[in-house]
């Protein structure tokens, strides 16, 4: 017994070391482990913010951010959806293209509430826009701060709609299309710059320097315009032998819009072309000499 009773009393001191001082359960308010911020801005991996931009031309910005859980995707067109489940109106994107690092072009559907404007939805609290200029500035400048604050290293954001169209308004303040070939660059910006925009704003065409008139074609169907006199033409469809006419006067504050009968012609100066919605010929009509060339 006098050998034994050291060895139990060596087994009792290490049991009581281990129980107050090693590897026994922790208060789990003091060993959680950290939020996950391993992604971009320090965000959650399934968690992007979307910014609600209502700045709508003032320099001094005004949004929200808002936090948005999905499976994961930082894509444009997750942010779209973000955008368009959190305000209610349609982020509809037919396209996205990341040129590189620092460069991504959005082309907005059609079907999109920016490009085919308001049905009778009801609104959301927080998103009621009265007028169109309000509420189209504020879908791109929503859209694009978004892609801004989400996808690190982006510098130029360009806009354009329908299939790569150029991105034009029937009416908005201070300018009403966006070139191809300039990014956008935010409300704000357009509207310090308002004196610098004349040259480009289609309200300050001259409707005698446009070229309507002509054969136009797409695939099957034959477009021919007669008649322009700068204010409205005369046209005619033809696939087949099935055909459809009438004059469409042009749009007093932009020359390069015409409707008739809710059939809409957008002409296109830099591709010579005429792009026509609603009807039965709807497509993108080029000029016939230039195709049979």
């Amino acid at each position: 017994m006098k050998k034994i009773l050291p060895l139990f009393l060596v087994l009792a001191l290490l049991l009581g070391f281990t129980a107050c001082g090693g590897g026994g359960a922790k208060d789990p308010t003091t060993t959680a482990p950290a939020a996950n911020t391993s992604g971009p801005n320090g965000q959650a991996e399934k968690s992007i913010t979307l910014v609600a931009d209502f700045s709508s031309g003032s320099v001094e910005p005004n949004w929200k951010e808002y936090p948005y859980e999905n499976d994961g995707s930082r894509t444009v067109e997750a942010m779209a959806a973000g955008l368009t489940e959190l305000t209610g109106l349609d982020f509809t994107l037919k396209a996205v293209e990341v040129v590189d690092s620092k460069t991504i072009k959005v082309d907005w559907a059609a079907n999109s509430t920016l490009v085919g404007g308001l049905d009778d939805r009801d609104f959301k609290e927080g998103f009621n826009f009265f007028d169109a200029d309000s509420l189209n500035w504020f879908m791109m400048d929503s859209l694009y701060q978004t892609i801004l604050k989400n996808i690190a290293g982006t510098e130029e954001v360009f806009y354009t709609m329908d299939g790569g169209k150029e991105l034009v308004f029937r009416e908005l303040y201070p300018t009403k299309a966006f070139t191809l070939d300039t990014p956008y660059m935010g409300s704000a910006f357009y509207f310090a710059h308002t004196d610098g925009l004349g040259e480009d704003d289609p309200a300050n065409i001259d409707p005698a320097s446009l070229e309507w008139a002509g054969d136009f074609t797409n695939g099957p169907v034959a477009l021919n315009i007669v008649n322009y006199n700068g204010e409205s033409f005369i046209f005619t469809f033809d696939k087949d032998g099935t055909t459809d006419e009438g004059t469409a006067p042009l749009d007093p504050e932009n020359p390069l819009l015409a409707e008739y009968a809710g059939i809409q012609f957008l002409y296109d100066q830099a591709a010579d072309s005429i792009t026509v919605t609603g009807g039965d010929f709807a497509g993108v009509y080029l000029r016939a000499d230039s195709v049979m060339g």
